[in-house]
This record gives structure tokens, C-alpha cells and sequence, in this order.
């Protein structure tokens, strides 16, 4: 099966501030543990009060990044970021 390389965002909505900057290392070490979420990237957009995940994954196509990167997502969040309201994630060609 040939994969294609995807630049995957999320947004996690709803996150207080205090909140994300007490987890933000545990998020990155989080996704540095799953070796098909290559150069993981978090921030903290204060301007929308979000927190932004990027990362790079191959996949067949772009549904298929997207719902693999919400499938690690929505195991990694809850359990790092206690506190938030939803979370989005879309992909895009590399």
C-alpha cells in the first residue's frame, strides 16, 4: 500500500491557560513515544485559546491521517490536559 506523507493539525479547545503550561512537556513526551507521529510540535495560541498540535504521519490518504492522529489524540489529551472542551484534527499533503 503507498503512503503519503500528511502534516497533521489539532486544536485543543477550551484548555485554561495554567492548565496547558503545566502539561505542555508531558504532551510532547507523550507524542514523541508514538514513532509514526514524526516532529511533534505544541504551543499556546493565547490570541484564539487554543492549544495547537502539529505533527507529520504517512498514510494511505488524508482521512486516514486525520483519523489516526484523533485516535492518539483522544487517548493522550484526557490524560494529560484534564481540563478542556473539545479537540479538532485535520491533515494536509506534506
Amino acid at each position: 500500500m503507498q503512503t503519503s506523507e500528511f502534516d497533521v493539525r489539532a486544536a485543543v479547545i477550551g484548555t485554561p491557560a495554567e492548565t496547558f503550561q503545566a502539561a505542555v512537556d508531558d504532551l510532547i513526551e507523550e507524542l514523541a513515544y508514538r514513532p509514526h507521529l514524526v516532529a511533534p510540535r505544541v504551543a499556546w495560541d493565547a490570541a484564539r485559546g487554543v492549544v495547537s498540535v502539529e505533527v507529520k504521519t504517512a498514510a494511505p490518504d488524508r482521512a486516514t491521517a486525520t483519523s489516526m492522529v484523533r485516535e492518539e489524540l483522544s487517548e493522550i489529551i484526557p490524560a494529560i490536559v484534564a481540563s478542556f472542551e473539545r479537540f479538532r484534527v485535520e491533515a494536509s499533503p506534506a
